[in-house]
């Protein structure tokens, strides 16, 4: 399947604007840490926009809230 690499990147900016998540992945260290912790410090919500809407947040099964 061939992608139109300006309108996907048109459509993802756009997304982007309207939906501030970010990609985060967990560290390769080996000794525990509190990641929830770390998500909460480095995930600011209340930097959202104005207008209200839903924040949908995943983490593969190797990220533990």
């Amino acid at each position: 399947m061939k992608i139109n690499n300006t309108a996907y990147q048109q459509a993802s900016t756009e997304f982007h604007r309207i939906n501030p998540a970010q990609w985060i992945w967990a560290g390769k260290e080996t000794t525990a840490i509190n990641q929830y912790a770390e998500f909460r410090r480095d995930f600011f919500l209340d930097k959202l926009p104005s207008e209200p809407g839903m924040l949908q947040i995943s983490a593969d099964k190797d990220y533990v809230l």
